[in-house]
């Protein structure tokens, strides 16, 4: 899950991980990639940076605890059925392009398939937590020493 608070980004270290195994490298803020070759015990890894910012709000797969957190349970299975039926479209993609034997389309509708799978795993732990059957610790709730704070650095050029 990734948080929005005004100037800052929050996303935890496994989201990390999954961003860098689904983006190209170039693209992936070096802040990022730093916290996963490393050997941290950071849970969280705050941006401040705008382009870090806006890198991790483009990506759609990780589901945004502070917009999900206001929303009642109703609303928030409502979004679970769209999400739902995007995994059953993204599985009806990779079913035509394993029949079409396209290996480059087979690439790609799999790791939408996974991305989904992802956000679909996250959004159940969300509505577990409204139904009070799990508890998902507030980024509020994070004591700053298990925190590392990150600039965006441009990765243009990099190799």
């Amino acid at each position: 899950m990734k948080m929005v608070d005004g100037d800052k980004v929050y996303i935890q270290e496994s989201d990390a991980r999954v961003v860098m195994d689904v983006t190209p490298l170039e693209r992936v803020p070096q802040a990022i990639v730093d916290i996963c070759n490393s050997e941290s015990d950071s849970s969280f890894i705050e941006l401040i940076e705008q382009d870090g910012i806006d890198f991790i709000n483009s990506l759609d797969y990780l589901i945004n605890y502070s917009e999900l957190d206001f929303l009642s349970l109703t609303d928030t299975l409502s979004m679970n059925q769209r999400i739902l039926a995007d995994l059953n479209r993204a599985f009806r993609l990779y079913n035509e392009a394993i029949n079409l034997n396209d290996e480059d389309s087979i690439r790609r509708a799999k790791i939408k398939l996974d991305l989904l799978r992802y956000k679909e795993a996250c959004m159940k732990e969300m509505i577990q937590n409204k139904r009070g059957s799990v508890t998902i610790t507030s980024y509020s709730m994070i004591p700053k020493r298990k925190m590392r704070v990150f600039s965006f650095i441009s990765n243009k050029g990099r190799e």
